[in-house]
């Protein structure tokens, strides 16, 4: 018996944290980057495409926000990044629409079509542009943007990251996914 209320504390401290990480991921996402900064590109993070191939609204609020940020000078180019995950429609061509629906031109948008994980964003991005750009800064939801910004510090000089506000019930799903995630990715070393 006293094991199982050793065991049910653990668990509850194990919650907590996560709880707690997820809540601090949220928040520090949020943060304004510098209203002076400027950067070389913004990066849409992809994510899930819809079986039909459409932008799930997840996808299409970061490629709307990253228009938005190109439009308003904050970066000279935008990058739309991700593969084709259980179908053939990639998701940077997926949110190519949102982000050509958001006023910006075609002749500015980038798509980086290979990748299927934050790290690979990262690594694949980098790729494609090479020296050319050497600031970036990252478009995703709030909670992902401590991780994005991390893994993309390894192949860019200067990286901020934009948080993409949302209001929707699995944010916080999807905030104590990230928790759970950046706890193994430390454990594993992939973070620096």
């Amino acid at each position: 018996m006293i094991v199982v209320y050793v065991l049910l504390l653990i668990a509850s401290q194990v919650a907590l944290y996560l709880v707690a990480l997820a809540i601090g991921l949220e928040w520090k996402g949020r943060r304004q980057i510098d209203p002076e900064a400027r950067f070389d590109v913004a990066v849409v993070l992809g994510c899930r495409v819809k079986p039909d191939g459409h932008a799930t609204l997840t996808l299409a609020r970061r490629a709307e926000a990253g228009a938005r940020l190109v439009l308003a000078g904050k970066a000279r180019r935008l990058v739309l990044s991700g593969g084709a995950v259980g179908h053939p429609t990639t998701e940077a061509s997926a949110a190519f629409v949102h982000a050509v629906a958001s006023g910006l031109s075609p002749d500015l948008i980038d798509r980086e079509e290979r990748s299927t994980t934050t790290e690979e964003n990262a690594r694949e991005v980098a790729a494609m542009l090479g020296d050319r750009e050497r600031s970036v800064l990252v478009v995703t939801d709030a909670y992902h943007v401590p991780r994005s910004v991390r893994l993309f510090r390894k192949h860019f000089t200067k990286v901020a990251g934009h948080g993409v506000p949302d209001a929707s019930v699995s944010r916080v799903k999807n905030a104590l996914r990230e928790a759970c995630v950046i706890v193994v990715y430390l454990a594993r070393g992939r973070l620096d």
